[in-house]
């Protein structure tokens, strides 16, 4: 059944704008990307999680991100020519351009499936594939479209055309799927039923070959009519395939695979890599995404691979800064707010980070180390060799540690120490104190103690919750919250006498709460969950985040300026409190003229500008330096009532204070940018 569908969107339309959090490492950012097309050897797009879609113009060593207003997955890319372009994703979520990404349009595919390839054969005719053994074609460019019996309920990865006549669909329980007449009949068989079939090349109309999990190859000369097994179990699984001929291919996943012989023998190259995807100009120049924000490229037909993106990898449980510049998280340090990182201290993992200026800091793991210059130099104030510490709480000279059942502290900076057991409280997570004689500790099961002698003697405080309580924060003597698993937060207004449970919206583990002050707060946990509150926690909102790793820590200077970190790398900042950047719109027309601040400010190299429209009028969006003087004109055409976004690049001017001003009919509004590099 044929359904006729409409374009909904212009340029790159947001009704829901992210959160105003944003990546500092990785650099561009970190979510896991799935799918790389370069159209030629500088221009390319690379798409991935939570709506991540990015566009290089210079063979990756730069990206800029394109935001589509979405949350949703993006699992296939492909473009038909260097002008149009298709990206497909989660719940039939399809965009389209015409302009080379430059703007795009979402298209209604008509079905709330997940799919996870696309192909066009040409501008108008193009097939989806995903679960349940879905296939769908158009023959109007993604305005209409058809479903076609697959002769398959497997869930479809990938889908590919040899030529306009000639295609396959592979997927899981080693199904491959074939047609010879453009995808109007399809003819389905199997090759390994404990094969998940995952990429797929041609070198010609006759031979081609397939590759999957856990490390399978089949190879076809006749067209796909039969299949054999090249290699089997490999070391690792298999993820993306490709061939420069007949002889020569590769194979990646964990580990790289060769073959000169058209894949009767393969030798395999321990990389590291585990690509998602990845595509080759010519026999030489090689790009491959993956997990975790990862680009890379290779100049040598991939026996070699080099970063593209701006990354130090590390798990991240801790972040400390001093004022809005200067800052660490892990081990590593900034003067810039997070622009930038240099590393303080290798091979050494951060349970907690602590500075009470830019020289005097220390780290905390199984050690205390501590640095007087900086990070220069380090010395160990205190070693554990029995248990890991897991919290510490600085005062002056004062350091108080968690490790099991036990407070380790010392009043003298680490001179003398002496431990002091918590009777009834056992694997113990984390340790507040509020000056040097107040404070508190929380575990498992709901443990609180509360010490009101410098951490000598502990009294357990009835919590109310079996749950493990995993981070405490007090802002002065009687106010406090503690966070934890299945999204548990409790208050106390009374020094911890009588605690209080607050709704949270989540049964997520939050491993981290922060407050400035007794109304404004942070609390961030699994899944990239970020909540805030703004009257002491009486409610929590949810904020959109930009990631779905886990986050350990959130730091705030102030109710505007803060950091949360976490897993595969994770930093992120927000300059606004993490409020919603464009509130949530209704579907209906915008009722006003208004131009929004650009996002994210300060910004390198591009940033986002938006702006509605309440009637149609003729629109000129101008940039200008401190001077006045005009630096770009990126719009100047007549607009219809709506809202629209445009990515500003700043590649060729120098950091420094930048205006743009929106001009619609008689209404005129400017805003400052900052661009600093």
């Amino acid at each position: 059944m044929r359904k006729k569908l409409f374009f909904v969107t212009y340029f790159f339309l947001i009704t829901n704008l992210f959160a105003q959090w944003f990546w500092q490492n990785p650099i561009p950012q970190g979510n896991t990307l799935n799918a790389i097309q370069m159209l030629n050897t500088n221009i390319g797009f690379t798409v991935g999680d939570l709506g991540t879609v990015l566009k290089t113009t210079n063979s990756g060593e730069t990206w800029t991100q394109i935001y589509l207003g979405t949350t949703i997955n993006f699992y296939s890319i492909h473009f038909v020519d260097k002008e149009v372009g298709y990206i497909i994703g989660g719940s039939g979520t399809f965009f389209k351009t015409i302009d080379g990404g430059t703007t795009w349009q979402t298209l209604n595919i008509g079905i709330t499936l997940n799919f996870f390839s696309i192909y066009f054969v040409n501008k108008d005719t193009g097939y989806v594939c995903g679960y349940y053994g879905y296939i769908l074609k158009t023959t109007d460019g993604g305005i209409t479209w058809e479903r076609k019996n697959s002769k398959t309920i497997n869930t479809l990865n990938k889908i590919h055309f040899v030529n306009k006549n000639l295609g396959f669909a592979i997927g899981k329980e080693g199904t491959i799927t074939r047609t010879t007449d453009g995808g109007n009949n399809w003819k389905g068989i199997t090759v390994g039923l404990t094969t998940e079939l995952k990429s797929i090349c041609f070198v010609d109309d006759s031979t081609g070959w397939v590759l999957g999990k856990p490390g399978n190859i089949y190879n076809t000369t006749d067209g796909g009519l039969t299949w054999n097994g090249q290699l089997t179990n490999a070391l690792g699984n298999l993820s993306s395939l490709w061939f420069f001929d007949k002889n020569n291919g590769r194979a990646f996943g964990f580990f790289d695979n060769f073959t000169s012989d058209g894949g009767k023998t393969w030798r395999d190259i321990h990389t590291g890599n585990d690509f998602n995807s990845v595509t080759f100009s010519d026999q030489f120049n090689g790009w491959g995404v993956g997990g975790y924000g990862k680009i890379t490229r290779t100049a040598d037909g991939g026996k070699t691979w080099r970063m593209l993106n701006s990354s130090f990898y590390d798990y991240f449980y801790s972040v400390y800064f001093i004022n809005k510049s200067v800052g660490w998280v892990g081990t590593m340090m900034t003067t810039n707010g997070g622009s930038t990182w240099t590393k303080i201290l290798d091979r050494v993992s951060v349970w907690k980070i602590y500075f009470k200026d830019e020289k005097t800091g220390f780290i905390v793991n199984d050690k205390v180390l501590r640095t007087t210059n900086g990070g220069e130099t380090w010395d160990t104030l205190f070693s554990n060799s029995t248990s890991s510490i897991m919290s510490a709480s600085f005062i002056d000279s004062c350091i108080w540690l968690v490790s099991g059942s036990k407070i380790i502290k010392t009043s003298d900076e680490g001179k003398n120490w002496e431990e002091v057991t918590v009777e009834g409280a056992k694997s113990l997570r984390s340790i507040f104190f509020i000056d040097k004689q107040i404070g508190w500790v929380v575990g498992v099961l709901g443990v609180i103690g509360k010490s009101m002698d410098g951490g000598n003697s502990w009294t357990i405080q009835t919590s109310g919750t079996q749950n493990r309580l995993w981070s405490i924060y007090f802002t002065d003597k009687n106010n406090g919250w503690m966070c934890g698993e299945s999204g548990t937060i409790l208050h106390t207004s009374n020094g911890g006498e009588k605690w209080n449970v607050q709704t949270t919206g989540t049964t997520l583990m939050l491993r981290s709460i922060y407050f400035v002050d007794n109304q404004h707060g942070w609390t961030v946990g699994d899944s990239g969950t970020i909540l805030k509150t703004t009257n002491g926690g009486a409610e929590w909102i949810k904020q959109k985040s930009v990631t779905t790793n886990d986050l350990y820590d959130v730091f705030f200077i102030d109710a505007n300026t803060g950091w949360a970190v976490g897993i595969n790398s994770t930093i992120l900042k927000t300059t606004n409190g993490g409020v919603t950047f464009v509130e949530d719109e209704k579907n209906n027309l915008p009722t006003d003229f208004v131009l929004y601040q650009n996002y994210p400010n300060p910004f390198n190299p591009s940033t986002v500008i938006s702006w509605q429209l309440a009637v149609g009028s003729h629109v000129q969006l101008k940039v200008y330096d401190v001077l006045g003087r005009e630096v770009a004109t990126l719009v100047n055409e007549f607009q219809q009532a709506g809202k629209y976004v445009w990515t500003f690049h700043g590649t060729s001017l120098s950091s420094g204070v930048y205006f743009y001003t929106l001009i619609a009919g008689s209404k005129i509004e400017t805003k400052k940018m900052i661009l600093i590099k």
